[in-house]
């Protein structure tokens, strides 16, 4: 049987593995999936239509699944938060449900969440990201995953967040930022490539001192972006993380942060 604190308040519709501890005064709603091996710390809530995986450790104060914030939600619409595994929900955290019928908000896997961070409806939080302190992403946000947002972020909806970025704490971007990039400022400069990420993953030497090339070609040059990614895909192509960032460049939707001394 599950370790439920006896002041818990837990619906009976709610499935709950045999090995989840709950603690004293959370609510799990109706309608809710708690996989093996979580945690729900003290005074947490799980909204209703959530589905959590296995092995998340949820915080003090965390509300899970809540109604979005989007002034024309009917909240009597089945829709859901998706949650994968090895996540950490640190005191504070709060993700909002889809607005449209039977779609998710998804966060993945090994995702570290810190305190007051927050998750808008829509959004789709890939794997290994950390989000710290009062990060926030509003709605339709992507994160492509390994992406670090520092203290103090904000992201504008339906931005996208490409691969192994870092933004800068006290950033806030309405633009895409490309993958392997550090961006600081609001829709300021891109500083240059996340060496130290890339390098803790194992990317090799060979792929980034070509990425490096890539960013001196694209933010640094005289070429304006469409040439830039032209020139980039004739001499880098044969690195599939190089064709990755000019991909995303060209099917940027609300457009990629070019930095302050890109000629357009």
């Amino acid at each position: 049987m599950a370790n439920i604190h006896q002041t818990a308040l837990v619906a009976d519709s709610a499935k709950i593995a045999d090995d989840v501890t709950i603690g004293a005064f959370c609510i799990i709603e109706e309608d809710v999936t708690i996989g093996n091996g979580c945690k729900i710390c003290d005074r947490s809530t799980v909204k209703r239509y959530t589905k959590m995986g296995q092995n998340n450790v949820v915080h003090q104060n965390v509300i899970i699944g809540g109604d979005p914030q989007d002034l024309n939600f009917n909240s009597e619409m089945i829709s859901y938060t998706e949650i994968g595994d090895n996540n950490t929900f640190r005191e504070g955290f709060t993700v909002h449900r889809a607005t449209k019928e039977g779609e998710a908000t998804v966060i993945g896997n090994n995702n570290f969440f810190m305190v007051n961070t927050h998750v808008a409806h829509d959004c789709v939080v890939k794997n290994n990201n950390i989000l710290v302190n009062n990060a926030v992403i509003a709605g339709h946000v992507v994160l492509e995953g390994n992406c670090l947002l520092s203290g103090l972020v904000a992201v504008h909806q339906f931005c996208r967040i490409g691969r192994f970025s870092v933004i800068s704490g006290v950033s806030a971007t309405s633009l895409d930022i490309p993958p392997f990039c550090i961006a600081d400022g609001r829709n300021g400069s891109i500083r240059g490539i996340n060496l130290v990420g890339l390098k803790r993953s194992g990317v090799p030497t060979e792929t980034i001192r070509a990425l490096k090339n890539v960013y001196k070609i694209f933010y640094r040059s005289d070429l304006n972006a469409k040439n830039s990614l032209l020139r980039i895909e004739e001499e880098y192509s044969q690195y599939p993380e190089v064709m990755e960032f000019v991909e995303f460049c060209r099917n940027s939707k609300r457009g990629v942060n070019q930095g302050r001394m890109m000629k357009r």
